[in-house]
Protein backbone atom coordinates (compact mmCIF):
# COMPACT_ATOMS: atom_id res chain seq x y z
CA UNK A 1 0.00 0.00 0.00
CA UNK A 2 1.25 3.53 -0.96
CA UNK A 3 0.68 6.74 1.27
CA UNK A 4 1.39 10.31 -0.39
CA UNK A 5 0.64 13.49 1.83
CA UNK A 6 1.96 16.67 2.39
CA UNK A 7 2.29 17.90 5.58
CA UNK A 8 3.12 21.85 6.99
CA UNK A 9 6.33 21.91 9.06
CA UNK A 10 6.61 25.84 9.47
CA UNK A 11 4.43 28.56 7.53
CA UNK A 12 5.52 31.77 9.76
CA UNK A 13 7.23 34.96 9.73
CA UNK A 14 9.70 34.71 11.13
CA UNK A 15 12.35 37.04 13.31
CA UNK A 16 14.61 34.87 15.49
CA UNK A 17 15.36 31.21 15.88
CA UNK A 18 11.85 29.08 16.05
CA UNK A 19 10.94 25.96 15.89
CA UNK A 20 7.77 24.61 13.80
CA UNK A 21 5.20 22.27 14.81
CA UNK A 22 5.42 18.88 15.18
CA UNK A 23 3.52 16.77 12.97
CA UNK A 24 3.45 13.53 13.73
CA UNK A 25 4.48 10.88 10.37
CA UNK A 26 3.87 7.68 11.60
CA UNK A 27 5.79 4.49 10.41
CA UNK A 28 6.82 2.74 7.70
CA UNK A 29 7.89 6.02 5.58
CA UNK A 30 10.51 5.53 2.85
CA UNK A 31 10.95 8.98 1.15
CA UNK A 32 10.21 12.64 1.56
CA UNK A 33 10.73 15.82 -0.52
CA UNK A 34 11.82 18.68 1.99
CA UNK A 35 10.67 21.94 0.38
CA UNK A 36 11.66 25.50 1.47
CA UNK A 37 9.97 28.58 0.73
CA UNK A 38 11.37 32.01 1.41
CA UNK A 39 9.24 35.17 0.82
CA UNK A 40 9.14 38.58 1.77
CA UNK A 41 12.42 38.86 3.19
CA UNK A 42 13.09 42.13 4.86
CA UNK A 43 15.83 43.73 7.11
CA UNK A 44 19.38 44.63 6.18
CA UNK A 45 21.56 40.97 4.56
CA UNK A 46 18.98 38.94 6.12
CA UNK A 47 19.85 34.88 6.35
CA UNK A 48 18.06 32.26 7.53
CA UNK A 49 18.96 28.39 7.75
CA UNK A 50 16.44 26.22 8.32
CA UNK A 51 16.81 22.67 8.97
CA UNK A 52 14.05 19.53 9.35
CA UNK A 53 14.34 17.09 12.61
CA UNK A 54 13.15 14.13 13.05
CA UNK A 55 12.00 12.21 16.31
CA UNK A 56 11.05 8.38 16.93
CA UNK A 57 9.41 9.11 20.68
CA UNK A 58 6.94 11.71 19.60
CA UNK A 59 8.90 14.72 19.96
CA UNK A 60 11.05 14.11 23.03
CA UNK A 61 14.43 13.60 21.46
CA UNK A 62 14.83 15.63 18.03
CA UNK A 63 17.50 14.72 15.79
CA UNK A 64 19.15 16.34 12.92
CA UNK A 65 17.26 14.72 9.56
CA UNK A 66 18.25 17.46 6.77
CA UNK A 67 19.62 20.68 6.20
CA UNK A 68 18.85 23.80 3.41
CA UNK A 69 21.16 26.36 1.87
CA UNK A 70 21.39 29.41 4.06
CA UNK A 71 18.13 31.95 2.30
CA UNK A 72 19.05 34.98 1.70
CA UNK A 73 16.38 36.10 -0.80
CA UNK A 74 13.03 34.88 -2.39
CA UNK A 75 13.21 31.30 -3.67
CA UNK A 76 12.90 27.88 -2.61
CA UNK A 77 15.09 24.52 -2.77
CA UNK A 78 14.11 20.70 -1.89
CA UNK A 79 15.74 18.18 -0.39
CA UNK A 80 15.24 14.57 -0.40
CA UNK A 81 15.76 12.40 2.01
CA UNK A 82 15.31 8.22 1.36
CA UNK A 83 15.51 4.85 3.41
CA UNK A 84 16.50 3.11 0.09
CA UNK A 85 20.24 4.51 0.56
CA UNK A 86 20.13 2.57 3.75
CA UNK A 87 21.96 4.99 5.78
CA UNK A 88 18.53 6.96 7.09
CA UNK A 89 15.66 5.56 8.77
CA UNK A 90 12.95 8.43 9.04
CA UNK A 91 10.88 8.69 12.61
CA UNK A 92 7.83 9.26 13.16
CA UNK A 93 7.81 13.32 13.76
CA UNK A 94 8.90 15.87 11.89
CA UNK A 95 9.84 19.62 12.36
CA UNK A 96 11.47 22.43 11.07
CA UNK A 97 13.77 25.04 13.51
CA UNK A 98 15.10 28.29 12.26
CA UNK A 99 18.82 27.28 13.55
CA UNK A 100 20.50 30.60 12.28
CA UNK A 101 19.00 33.77 11.55
CA UNK A 102 21.18 37.14 10.93
CA UNK A 103 21.46 40.25 9.24
CA UNK A 104 19.69 43.75 11.16
CA UNK A 105 16.31 43.05 11.55
CA UNK A 106 16.10 40.07 9.73
CA UNK A 107 12.85 38.98 8.67
CA UNK A 108 11.32 36.53 6.33
CA UNK A 109 7.83 34.71 5.63
CA UNK A 110 9.43 30.71 5.66
CA UNK A 111 7.22 27.45 4.37
CA UNK A 112 8.64 24.34 5.07
CA UNK A 113 6.56 21.73 3.84
CA UNK A 114 7.12 17.27 3.53
CA UNK A 115 5.76 15.48 0.90
CA UNK A 116 6.40 11.67 2.26
CA UNK A 117 5.58 8.43 0.42
CA UNK A 118 5.77 5.18 2.00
Amino acid sequence: MSRIGAITLLNQTVTTTVNGTTSPIGTGVEKAALTLTGSAFGGTTPSFTVAVQHSFDGGTNWLALATFTAMTANGSQTVFVSEDAGTVVIGTSLRAIVSAASGTTPTALLVVTATVKD
